[in-house]
């Protein structure tokens, strides 16, 4: 039986949603026997700080060695190595699009190929002229447009003036508990019976933490049970991260990135998200899977998630007054066991990696 070579290519593997997504939807594709998975990334990836090490043996990975920004090499080399594979599905992520315009256009109707807007349409492409040129592919059917979120598929419709994307929600694999030294510090002992807030979000002007530490200080001034907050994440933006530094307290800390982030989860009274805006949030899934109380903005994917005390809590705006009250509401809530049951069946049925994979490869062997 010949199989079907699907290559997904995407800029690169660093530690980000859309690449999480990607690569656990490899590795479960790749479980598919009539399936050949090809993972192409456009920059080199480092085993240490990618997801390169979760690729499992299933996944042909190449790397096409990409400089900052655009490299006419790289687009040479990318045509060239699918003219090499012939696939029968080319599927692209956030700017990885643009670079296999020229095999689309030389290989004709040979490859079907696909789009995942992975966040607001207008915030992915930002360029007129690119988002012109996408237009042309959408619009004429050359590439398929998929969308993550309501919201997602709202903005790429208001962008693009068109509707002929396919709505398909991120996913992701059950996490596994393993404690380790470095994951049971998070906190000093001295934190006592203070609630635990978990933020797990890279540290940049998007993921707006100061929302969410002044939300915190407000919690903590007007309760006599306080709260800490753990921010989980890599720092992406220097100049944001110093500004978060001269609002910390005693209740903040910056842990950095972790690696076992259902143990990290498992220890939380609560999951925050303070996002400005979101696709559909990895983390957000991540903290269904284990059942931890999300408590976020109510922007972009984030509000088909969340139902408003039954998987979780939305804030009514992004004044520091309603997020803590949002916050005190997750915190303080008498139906914690019914909500966490409710997300952890929520995760089941929507968003566990086989779900999405089911209806990724559903809409492959549809065109």
């Amino acid at each position: 039986m010949q199989k079907k070579k699907i290559v997904h290519i995407i800029p690169s593997l660093s530690k980000g949603g859309a690449e999480r997504f990607v690569t656990d939807l490899s590795n479960e594709l790749s479980t598919i026997e009539q399936y050949e998975i090809h993972l192409i990334s456009l920059s080199h990836n480092s085993p240490e700080d990618t997801f390169l090490s979760e690729l499992t043996p299933g996944v042909i990975y190449h790397c096409m060695n990409k400089k900052p920004g655009f490299d006419a090499a790289t687009l040479i080399r990318l045509t060239q190595l699918l003219r090499q594979i012939s696939p029968h599905v080319i599927h692209t992520h956030i700017n990885a699009l643009e670079y296999t315009i020229p095999y689309s256009l030389l290989s004709g109707k040979k490859s079907l190929s696909y789009h995942t807007v992975h966040n607001d349409a207008f915030k992915e492409c930002e360029i007129p002229l690119l988002r012109k040129l996408r237009g042309i592919f959408y619009r004429y059917s050359l590439i398929k447009p998929v969308t993550i979120s309501r919201s997602s598929s709202e903005s790429f419709r208001k962008c693009y003036h068109l509707s002929n994307d396919v709505l398909i929600e991120n996913g992701r694999f059950s996490l596994k508990q393993v404690e380790t030294d470095d994951d049971l510090k998070l906190f000093p002992e001295e934190i006592g019976d203070a609630f635990v807030i978990v933020n797990i979000a890279r540290i940049a002007r998007a993921k707006n933490q100061s929302l969410l530490i002044d939300a915190v200080e407000l919690y903590n001034a007007e309760n006599k049970r306080k709260c800490v907050l753990a921010i989980v994440g890599s720092v992406v933006d220097p100049v944001f991260y110093e500004e978060l530094l001269a609002k910390k307290s005693k209740y903040i800390f910056f842990t950095g990135p972790r690696s076992q982030i259902a143990t990290i989860l498992h220890k939380a009274d609560v999951f925050a998200l303070s996002s400005l805006y979101e696709g559909m949030p990895i983390s957000l899934i991540e903290a269904f899977s284990v059942g931890c109380i999300p408590v976020c903005t109510p922007v972009g994917g984030i509000t088909d998630m969340i139902s408003h005390g039954e998987t979780g809590f939305l804030s009514d705006d992004m004044t520091v007054e309603s997020y803590k009250k949002a916050l005190t509401q997750g915190l303080q809530t008498v139906d914690r066991p019914k909500i966490q049951q409710k997300c952890k069946e929520e995760f089941n049925s929507k968003y566990h990696i086989a779900v999405s994979a089911r209806k990724y490869t559903d809409l492959y062997e549809q065109r």
